[in-house]
């Protein structure tokens, strides 16, 4: 309940709406936001007496986020990376089979230059997309041989294994990962952003992860990239570690222009020397 409130916190949802949606008894319903309403996770709108959510779930919130210390500091690092490279940024997690986006801030220039080569926000703060490959590149790489096994088996048949697993060894050797543009996977992330996966059925949530992995594919990029030569970046992403040098947060950034291999290899590397500060400040340890 709180998922589909949380997916459009600017509607009321009425209680016949609530129960359509979730596809659960009525009176097993009414039950639930009733306790919803006494605890302060929902109140009723005065005028046509649907819910939206309530002042608990903002202190709830703010409660997750200060036992993440990593998306707490993300508030700070994401918008200071959009400043000083002037590219869109993101912070993600990944939980169990999606990446969500908990920190977002535009390029400073973005709404000023609408001739930018792609001008479409890469993200925003809620977006969901399928852990599927390459989405969730930068992370995998530094997981278990188990973890791998099972992002590799979701890209089915569409994918080169070989590729893939190359990719990910040249991220941990240099240190983040960079992806060329992809134009259809691109058009198809942005009608991603459209789309709720936990109101998916599951059949619906397969095919969108088949969608993924058919359109996926993108250049496997060398460790060192040619300095002058230019390379049309989709994303350059590194990790913040946890104190076991488990992967975290990914910090990502998104240029709306082509970039030089020089200029590519600066970026990225300033987004690894951010990513190691925030690994520092939360205790963890980030490996060899």
């Amino acid at each position: 309940m709180l998922d589909l409130l949380v997916a459009s916190p600017e509607r009321e949802f009425k209680l016949t709406e609530i129960v359509g949606a979730l596809g659960i008894n009525k009176a097993t319903c009414h039950a639930i936001v009733t306790t919803m309403v006494e605890r302060g996770y929902l109140v009723r709108a005065p005028g046509s007496k649907a819910y939206m959510l309530g002042s608990a779930v903002i202190l709830a919130g703010y409660a997750a986020e200060h036992a993440n210390p990593a998306v707490h500091a993300a508030r700070t690092v994401v918008p200071a990376l959009a400043r000083d490279l002037d590219v869109e940024s993101v912070a993600s997690v990944v939980e169990r089979d999606v990446i969500t986006v908990v920190e977002w801030a535009p390029a400073p220039g973005s709404g000023r230059n609408a001739a930018a080569h792609r001008s479409t926000p890469w993200s925003h703060v809620g977006q969901r997309v399928p852990l599927v490959p390459p989405f969730g590149a930068a992370h995998l790489a530094w997981s278990t041989d188990d973890r791998i096994a099972e992002w590799l088996e979701r890209a089915g048949d569409a994918a080169d294994e070989v590729e893939l697993r190359e990719s990910l060894a040249a991220i941990r050797r240099r240190g983040f990962d960079a992806q060329v543009e992809n134009a259809q996977l691109d058009k198809f992330r942005t009608m991603l952003a459209a789309i709720d996966l936990d109101q998916l059925s599951t059949s619906s949530r397969v095919a969108v992860s088949r969608l993924v992995a058919e359109l996926g594919h993108v250049e496997h990029l060398p460790v060192e990239l040619t300095a002058d030569r230019t390379y049309d970046i989709n994303a350059l992403a590194a990790i913040v570690f946890d104190s076991a040098s488990r992967p975290l947060l990914t910090l990502s950034v998104h240029p709306a222009e082509p970039l030089l291999g020089v200029d590519v290899m600066t970026m990225g590397q300033r987004l690894r020397s951010v990513a190691d500060g925030v690994t520092e400040s939360i205790g963890g340890i980030s490996p060899r």
